[in-house]
């Protein structure tokens, strides 16, 4: 049967799907993300982004998570947003799937060592000794930030007198 295009017609449903395609394709061909296609206004964005912090600060994960997330996928390029979802994964004690996160965040941005800083925390959570002295050495190693080198200076000296205090006793119950 020859195709007769007078007797097609898309529902609602069907030209909205076409419309997602097209974007989803524009995405994938051009690198855009869903800012530079929907362009939506910056204090928009703030607002979303202050309604998630607002969120975690009041342990209200989910909602923080579900604000994250949305952040995350609009702005693919934002470190900050990603920061704060490992965060709240981070809190949620998802360890692995922050680290996750925050890799991806330290990636982004490699001048900020935070997430670095908190992915050694949870690979201390995780009981993973050695990941975490590494991110604590990376960030005392290479941060600017004073502050955040000082508390990774805390973390790697306790995991250290850690680690020395457990060898002694396993010496003296050797030699016993």
């Amino acid at each position: 049967m020859p195709c007769n295009n007078e007797n097609i017609s898309l529902t609602q449903n069907e030209q909205d799907s076409f419309g997602l395609e097209g974007t989803i394709l524009t995405v994938m061909n051009t690198g855009a993300t869903l800012k530079d296609i929907y362009e939506i206004d910056e204090n928009v964005i703030e607002n979303i982004y202050a309604h998630a912090y607002e969120f975690y600060q009041q342990g209200r994960l989910d909602e923080a998570e579900k604000f994250f997330k949305f952040l995350c996928m609009y702005d693919l390029k934002n470190a900050d947003y990603f920061i704060g979802l490992g965060v709240v994964y981070q809190l949620k004690k998802d360890y692995a799937k922050a680290c996750d996160i925050y890799a991806l965040s330290y990636v982004m941005a490699k001048d900020n060592h935070c997430p670095v800083f908190y992915s050694g925390q949870c690979h201390l959570q995780m009981g993973d000794i050695a990941k975490a002295l590494y991110c604590f050495d990376l960030v005392c190693n290479e941060s600017t930030d004073a502050k955040l080198v000082k508390k990774a200076e805390v973390y790697r000296k306790v995991i250290k007198e850690t680690r020395l205090s457990e060898s002694e006793v396993k010496t003296e119950s050797s030699t016993s």
